[in-house]
């Protein structure tokens, strides 16, 4: 249950590797597993809404250098389906490489790389190899309504482009707020949410027995659609650094 208890406070890949640990996970080729997992994350498949004559392709680059997150990558996070962990990553700024080698230049050579990846000029099909998911189910301790084990899916990324957008976002990432953050109702401005989400979190906490929210939020799963938010994205001349991307990532 440790793994699920870390799924429940967000730490998605902590809990996949505690998985991996305890082997108290899914067999997820098993035909019952398949069919739990179908039910509980329909395949969804939204209408191509994609206009080609919003990509230009002298657009300017995203320029991201991964050096310094290398060192603050989180070692106990599982890797996705490449299995290049964050250990093997970090390992690449190390400071024992002798100075002049060929090893010495692994963090610049990641950088190019990383560059080349974000500005989609690598070969369409490794791109679309990159959005692999790796795939968990965790024993949630319970039933399901088939009887079998009632399990907690879980996708995980790969690693590398996670470090690669984290490091893009982090940079080049301001021109999102503006439809990405919740605005105050006729006043435009960024609203409250994160911290009124905090907030109740902090509360139900502190006084376990007051019911603030009526709801099943240990089964609540969000929603949103991509189309909407690359349609915002595409539309912003202020994220045009993206659009190379965001096409490639979006459009196979």
């Amino acid at each position: 249950m440790q793994a699920v208890n870390l799924a429940k406070r967000g730490q998605i890949r902590r809990a996949a590797n505690k998985a991996n640990e305890t082997q108290d996970k899914a067999n997820m080729q098993a035909p019952e597993v398949q069919a739990q997992a179908q039910v509980k994350h329909p395949r969804r498949q939204e209408a191509n809404y994609w206009d080609p004559k919003i990509i230009t392709w002298d657009t300017p680059e995203l320029q991201i250098d991964c050096t310094a997150k290398l060192k603050k990558l989180d070692p106990l996070a599982a890797p996705g389906p490449s299995g290049m962990s964050n250990r093997f990553l970090s390992a690449l700024s190390s400071r024992v490489w002798p100075i002049g080698s060929e090893a010495e230049q692994a963090v610049p050579r990641l950088n190019h790389f990383a560059n080349l990846y974000m500005n989609a000029k690598l070969p369409a099909w490794y791109m679309q190899l990159m959005l692999s998911v790796r795939q968990i189910g965790l024993d949630k301790g319970k039933k399901w309504i088939d009887n079998n084990t009632d399990y907690r899916f879980l996708g995980i990324g790969e690693n590398l482009r996670r470090l690669f957008w984290n490091e893009a976002f982090n940079n080049h990432g301001k021109c999102f707020r503006t439809f990405f953050e919740p605005q105050q109702l006729a006043m435009g401005t960024p609203a409250g949410g994160q911290t009124l989400a905090l907030g109740t979190a902090l509360l139900m906490e502190k006084y376990p027995d007051h019911v603030f929210i009526q709801d099943d939020i240990q089964n609540m799963f969000g929603e949103a659609l991509r189309k909407e938010g690359v349609i915002n994205i595409l539309a912003n001349s202020g994220c045009i650094k993206w659009h190379k991307i965001i096409e490639t990532e979006n459009y196979p």
